[in-house]
């Protein structure tokens, strides 16, 4: 009988890790503290609104920008920073580059990518294919909680900077740091 037992707590032990989305108990989700945003106002102006709203996993962040120019070519850099006890930021631990126009073209070449993306693409207006053309683009209601950030990522202190640039002439055209921290909590499926 306790051999039993002992092996229905294993099997039970064994599912409860499932590192699958649907079926995991813990979660690890960006608390936001600031969020910084510079454009080129030759291509691009743009705001932004992280607002808090009671309690920190209900956080939502609203950007609206306004494509001055046609876009042939736009390149996004991604780049997730620790930020040590003293405020300094180290090495990036995550560094990634992504052609945004062949994406678009193709969404099923990078899922990593496409979750986000069509997340976005919901909660408002945003481009879906290149050229971008002038115009307003935004999403609204983002909620910082949805957003799973893998799990072994340490809990800390960090800084998201996102660099979107022309892949033919290197101009910048925006660039935004999301800073915050990451916050393991457990939800209930």
């Amino acid at each position: 009988m306790r051999k039993t037992t002992s092996l229905a707590f294993l099997f039970g032990a064994v599912l409860l890790l499932d590192f699958d989305k649907s079926y995991s108990l813990m979660r690890l989700s960006p608390i936001g503290i600031k969020a910084t945003v510079k454009t080129n106002k030759l291509y691009v102006n743009a705001s932004y609104a992280l607002q808090q709203n009671g309690d920190p996993t209900n956080q939502t962040l609203d950007v609206e920008f306004y494509i001055l120019r046609q876009i042939k070519s736009l390149k996004a850099s991604f780049k997730y920073y620790l930020v040590a006890f003293n405020g300094s930021v180290q090495n990036a631990l995550i560094s990634r580059t992504v052609d945004v126009c062949s994406y678009m073209r193709r969404p099923s070449s990078d899922r990593l990518v496409n979750l986000v993306y069509s997340h976005v693409q919901r909660l408002g207006h945003i481009p879906s294919k290149c050229p971008i053309e002038p115009g307003q683009y935004y999403f609204r209601n983002l909620r910082t909680a949805d957003l799973q950030f893998p799990i072994f990522l340490p809990e800390s202190e960090f800084m998201l900077e996102c660099v979107y640039y022309s892949s033919t002439t290197q101009n910048v055209y925006a660039e935004f740091r999301y800073y915050g921290k990451l916050t393991r909590f457990t939800y209930l499926p």
